[in-house]
């Protein structure tokens, strides 16, 4: 995130962005992939569905994280200032999406992966 201030620009540092956007969307991927296999190997724990609810929970996190970017320009009460804030981030449409996928999962898991298996897809 950029935050413009009269000139300067103030990136977020690449550490924060590893902590709070990448590293809980791979792992959010990771294991809804380990709950689809899981599942479509016989599994009963219908593993899909929770995963899918871990999705909505990190990309609620991730769309959180960019709304705090989502004001263009904040009046300053010292000098009239204002301060420019960059809304056009990857990471909330990638937030968005992994709500979007997370409610679809967890609401028809257990449909899609009996779909799946009745037509013999996985096995």
């Amino acid at each position: 995130m950029e935050e413009k201030i009269e000139g300067v620009v103030v990136e977020e540092s690449a550490w924060s962005l590893f902590c709070h956007i990448t590293l809980p969307l791979i792992v959010a991927t990771l294991l809804v992939l380990y709950a689809i296999f899981a599942d479509l190997s016989g599994g009963a724990l219908q593993l899909t569905q929770r995963a899918g609810t871990v999705m909505i929970v990190v990309g609620a996190y991730v769309s959180f994280k960019d709304s705090k970017g989502t004001i263009r320009s904040i009046p300053m009460s010292s000098g009239g200032v204002n301060v420019y804030i960059d809304t056009d981030l990857w990471y909330g449409k990638w937030g968005f999406g992994y709500v979007v996928a997370g409610t679809i999962l967890s609401g028809y898991g257990d449909l899609i992966i009996s779909k799946l298996r009745h037509l013999g897809c996985f096995g």
